[in-house]
Order: structure tokens, then C-alpha cells, then sequence
């Protein structure tokens, strides 16, 4: 598996977390508890966009070989 897959698989596990986060707010039983569980799912969501931009950038990058030479015009 390349770097960007595991980017991306790393975003999938956050963005899951963060859904069962927000379930578990539905069923907290005091408004600090809901407080808490939707800060971290809200976390969690920021640094899953954090990874898959990551790994955006990384399969749109351009790569040069250590030995590219550039040829004159």
C-alpha cells in the first residue's frame, strides 16, 4: 500500500470514529458529555479533510527522478 492509500484509509478510520462520536452524543446523558463527544467529532472530521488533502497532494504531485537532468533549450 502506498503512502496516499494509507492517508486515505487513516481518513476513513477518523471519519468513522467521528460518526460513532456523534451517536454516542445523541445518547449522553449530560450536556457536558454531548459537548465533548461533538468537539471530537468535529476534530476528528478537521484532521480526516487534513489527511485526504494530504494525500490529494501527494497522488497529483509531480515526481523527478534523483538523477533527472534538465537538457538546454
Amino acid at each position: 500500500m502506498n503512502h496516499a492509500s494509507e492517508l486515505e484509509a487513516e481518513a476513513r478510520r477518523r471519519r468513522n470514529t467521528a460518526d460513532r462520536a456523534r451517536r454516542l452524543a445523541r445518547l449522553a446523558s449530560s450536556p457536558q458529555d454531548q459537548v465533548q463527544m461533538v468537539q471530537l467529532a468535529k476534530d476528528l472530521d478537521r484532521q480526516a479533510a487534513e489527511l485526504e488533502a494530504e494525500a490529494v497532494a501527494l497522488r497529483t504531485s509531480v515526481r523527478v527522478p534523483d538523477d533527472f537532468e534538465e537538457k538546454p533549450d
